[in-house]
């Protein structure tokens, strides 16, 4: 977050869009990373970003996943998805870092505040809400008996930033775990507003239950949400077990068992490196003329 911007390389990328627009061509970027919801000062560029606020989303702003990761499944030494069976009651599953913000916490938060305040002209949205957000969604499940949980809350990074091998290794399978042995899987938010976990979720075949802080969703127009998740806006936080209990008992057995395959299926569809590149191409030959 405190990282400087290299004004060299922005130099050089203007240099580039000018050179662009005088040949009448467009100017495509792809922005990842934590803070890949900020302004691009390029206008007139299609930016297909990591993280993005509806609220502030301009007319070129494309929302796209993060795919640079390995099939789950094969890391699980599964060829197909394991089919769960339709339970009354749903299961969850959660595996990462919640905890409550410390002193230290709002500190670094009013720094952050600071310079994109400086840089951007507004406080921006606190990096460090998400790792509080995401306990308290925990906590709202665990207190309710209308669904079961499974969950591993770790209170620091247990993985990444680790050396040691086999601590990687156990971990990692404790994760993949976590997310094979329940009927849905927790999704929120952490540093920025996106979250790997509904992509790792539905790798794996399981819907994920997803905490909506003003989201945009990937692939517009192409891919029905609705039909593959559980959503809940971040206001309605106390409702989350009711929301999940009511469009779970809307589903059979058949139905469950299709609505898994559905995930796994569009993950293989979009949620790869190839899959993205396709869809990428198929949106851009729709929109740019020249």
């Amino acid at each position: 977050w405190a990282a400087r911007p290299d004004r060299a390389a922005i130099g050089r990328a203007r240099e580039f869009a000018a050179r662009a627009r005088r040949l009448g061509k467009p100017v495509v970027v792809f922005f990842s990373g934590e803070r890949s919801h900020e302004r691009v000062p390029l206008p007139g560029a299609w930016v297909f970003r990591k993280s993005m606020y509806r609220c502030n989303r301009g007319e070129r702003d494309v929302m796209v996943p993060e795919v640079f990761y390995p099939d789950l499944l094969e890391q699980l030494g599964m060829e197909a998805i394991e089919e769960r069976p339709w339970v009354a009651t749903p299961s969850v599953g959660f595996c990462g870092m919640a905890r409550r913000r410390q002193p230290a916490d709002y500190l670094r938060q009013l720094g952050f505040h600071l310079m994109h305040l400086m840089r951007e002209g507004s406080v921006g949205v606190s990096p460090y809400i998400g790792i509080e957000l995401r306990l308290r969604a925990v906590q709202v499940l665990q207190a309710s008996n209308l669904v079961t949980t499974n969950f591993l809350v770790r209170d620091k990074s247990v993985y990444y930033g680790v050396e040691n091998r086999a601590h990687r290794d156990r971990v990692r399978r404790e994760f993949l775990d976590n997310i094979r042995g329940a009927d849905y899987q927790l999704a929120l938010r952490g540093s920025a507003n996106y979250s790997y976990r509904p992509w790792e979720a539905m790798c794996v075949g399981r819907p994920p239950l997803f905490i909506d802080t003003d989201c945009v969703w990937p692939f517009d127009g192409a891919v029905d949400w609705s039909k593959l998740l559980v959503r809940i806006d971040e206001s309605d936080l106390a409702r989350l077990p009711e929301a999940l209990l009511d469009a779970h008992s809307a589903l059979d057995d058949e139905s469950f068992r299709e609505l898994q395959h559905a995930c796994r299926a569009t993950w293989e569809r979009y949620l790869t490196p190839l899959g993205l590149a396709r869809w990428v191409r198929d949106f851009l030959a729709e929109r740019v003329t020249s």
